[in-house]
């Protein structure tokens, strides 16, 4: 009786009091609120942490909070390979095997492709405009074909001769700066940050100074940044977000955001535009979308954001990816030896290795991926959320659960991958059926940009392994510095935490360094006269 009298009293409530006394009312209504759902519901979901009525399972983690993929490692070999905890005031359902994520992300996928609802990121600072957060619906539909057109296997194959070129500018920036390693990092970034922005907007980037850089720099770290859960209060308690427009105290900020943002990302599909009235637009995303940009769907702020799908996304996770690659090749030198003696035999020494080459370098594949499953950059992926219930297994997982995928209890699986915390790629070609897939993510929600990203890869980590040999920096006393692999740092996107690296020529004789110093100059002189065409 006491819950059902409660909303009789509410409008004796006032809301226009401080901050603080809004949070307080919207506290005691979400314990009852929560009160209601225990009831309901917990009983009946997987198994898991104790659930508590009024604190989620944070507390309860085996491993730190800014760690929490262990301690769902931890939970489903406690639990199983289906758990549920709350985080916030929400349920959330963890997967823990790949088949698992494939039967309900996938096969069920027309209940599982939505995205937790995000009152700051979501609905005020991007619209939901986000591809990456853009609950399931028409939009997403209409941004979903925009990708696929923009990067799936053809128009992904389209963009392999910028790839190529921009390598070859690489290899040149890191020859020219061998004495000083502490660059090598800049001028990854740089190409990386480049093959995006071209395949965004056809435009590419010279220096990491460039203003489209730095502005794009401010947009994602304030994206980030709001992103941290308990940063916004409505988030933790989102009855907080019946409150009247002017009293919601956390809305002017991201709000300011939004109008910027708009204005950067409408300004670049505009250049767009004006270079296809010109005649001189380079094949990109962008050109494809204002090309057909009623077919798709979209409308001109619609269109801008999904235009920076490819820049927002692509180019972190392929740095994180280098960052791990490097890490491997200092703590396991005698797989770089092998990757590096199938590519002088098949490739040799008088050129650079090429996306031809690729059927015959199995090896240096199978490294790749074990770059990725060692230390997989999106540990829990990105959430799903459901839009009705559903059952598994006899358990229930509510509408408007969050659903993970644990990316990381999926890679560190014993029993598909034997001493999984080993780098071996021989393990892909002892088995060319162990997956690999999964760590793009699962159905409809899977990363349309991977064609993209594993060219780039290929054609990144060949040319590398051919050219240079990766060695640990020295202390002051001569003694080689290794990186923890263990020690990360990132929030959407994991990497390694801050080490230092040696990219060293392989040379040898002094005729070897000749030769490789010409074919390192020549082809980066090729390559930029293909490149001008982007500038």
């Amino acid at each position: 009786m006491a819950i059902l009298s409660l909303p009789l009293s509410l409008p004796e409530l006032s809301i226009s009091g401080s901050p603080l006394r809004a949070a307080a009312i919207a506290l005691a209504l979400t314990w009852c609120l929560r009160t209601i759902s225990y009831i309901l519901h917990v009983r009946k979901l997987p198994p898991g942490p104790t659930k508590h009525l009024l604190l989620d399972n944070r507390g309860d983690m085996p491993f730190p909070v800014s760690q929490p993929w262990k301690s769902f490692q931890a939970w489903h070999e406690k639990f199983g390979s289906i758990i549920s905890l709350y985080l916030g005031r929400k349920a959330v359902v963890s997967l823990g095997t790949i088949g698992m994520a494939t039967e309900l992300l996938e096969k069920r996928g027309g209940i599982y492709s939505s995205r937790p609802k995000a009152y700051v990121i979501g609905d005020i600072l991007t619209r939901n405009m986000r591809g990456l957060g853009m609950p399931y619906g028409q939009r997403w539909r209409n941004w979903r074909a925009l990708m696929h057109a923009s990067m799936g296997i053809e128009a992904s194959n389209g963009y392999k001769p910028l790839q190529d070129a921009e390598s070859k500018v690489l290899l040149r920036d890191i020859y020219q700066n061998v004495d000083s390693p502490k660059t090598h990092p800049d001028s990854i970034r740089r190409y990386a940050v480049s093959i995006v922005t071209v395949v965004s907007y056809g435009r590419r980037i010279a220096s990491l100074s460039d203003p489209l850089v730095l502005a794009q720099d401010k947009m994602d770290h304030y994206y980030i940044t709001a992103s941290v859960p308990g940063k916004f209060l409505v988030d933790i308690f989102p009855i907080l977000s019946w409150l009247p427009t002017p009293l919601q105290w956390w809305r002017a900020e991201p709000e300011r955001h939004f109008q910027d943002d708009s204005q950067l990302l409408l300004g670049l599909m505009h250049e767009v535009r004006g270079r296809m009235e010109r005649g001189v637009a380079c094949a990109s995303t962008a050109t494809r979308a204002l090309e057909k940009q009623g077919a798709f769907g979209l409308d001109d702020l619609e269109t801008a954001y999904a235009l920076s799908a490819p820049f927002g996304a692509g180019a972190g996770t392929t740095l994180a990816t280098v960052d791990f690659f490097m890490v491997a090749m200092l703590l396991y030198p005698e797989a770089m030896g092998k990757a590096q003696e199938e590519i002088d035999r098949v490739v040799g020494r008088d050129r650079l290795p090429e996306y031809d080459d690729s059927a015959a370098l199995p090896y240096l594949h199978a490294l790749i991926k074990e770059v990725m499953r060692w230390r997989a950059i999106a540990p829990m992926g990105v959430p799903h959320c459901t839009t009705a219930d559903d059952v598994y297994e006899g358990k229930i997982i509510p509408a408007g659960t969050t659903v993970i995928a644990s990316i990381y209890t999926m890679s560190q699986d014993a029993e598909t991958f034997p001493e999984p915390d080993t780098f071996r790629p021989e393990r892909y070609l002892e088995n060319p059926q162990l997956p690999y897939s999964f760590l793009f993510g699962f159905g409809r929600r899977v990363c349309p940009g991977l064609h993209v990203a594993q060219n780039s890869l290929f054609i990144l980590f060949s040319r590398i392994l051919w050219a240079f040999d990766v060695l640990p920096s020295t202390d002051v006393t001569g003694n080689p510095t290794l990186p923890d692999p263990d020690a990360t740092v990132g929030g959407l996107v994991l990497k390694p935490a801050p080490f230092d690296y040696r990219l060293v020529p392989r040379l040898g004789a002094a005729h070897a360094q000749r030769a490789l110093e010409t074919v390192i100059i020549s082809e980066a002189e090729k390559a930029d006269v293909q490149l001008g065409a982007y500038d």
